[in-house]
């Protein structure tokens, strides 16, 4: 058992790094995500901690907007980015939940994975997105609930 969750908790690390770089990909592209919008209201409404809660570095990095080298306290990329530009907005409201989507994901949320994630990796799927092994065990226990 001890040799799975190990082998669960490093897939799941690489999936974060799929996952991140697939939004990266997807919010490069000249239209935004077909149902960003539900997706975005979804989120707010059912999840709001997705978008209190959201890591600013990461949700630049996924609309390819600046960031700095080094960190500083209180320091918020995307804050930065939307306040120097009006173009594209539903990008950065899109990164800006699957941020917080993101920082919701642990390394062991298999284990007890939540509807949210469920949600989220689920609208990802729909977008193209190839769920990994351990990700597919958060969709399954969900698909099975609602069945």
């Amino acid at each position: 058992m001890l040799s799975l969750v190990k082998i669960c908790t490093c897939k799941v690390q690489r999936s974060d790094q799929g996952r991140r770089e697939f939004v990266k990909t997807l919010l490069s592209r000249k239209a935004a995500p077909k149902g960003w919008q539900h997706f975005t209201v979804h989120a707010i409404t059912h999840d709001p901690e997705t978008a209190s809660g959201y890591d600013g570095k990461v949700a630049a990095e996924m609309i390819g907007a600046k960031t700095p080298a080094e960190e500083k306290w209180g320091w918020n990329s995307l804050r930065d980015h939307t306040a120097a530009t009006t173009a594209r907005p539903e990008f950065s409201l899109t990164a800006l939940i699957c941020a917080g989507y993101e920082k919701t994901i642990q390394k062991d949320s298999w284990r007890s994975a939540e509807k949210r994630h469920f949600h989220y990796l689920n609208q990802l799927i729909s977008w193209g997105y190839p769920a990994s092994a351990v990700e597919q065990i958060i969709l399954d226990k969900h698909t099975a609930a609602t069945e």
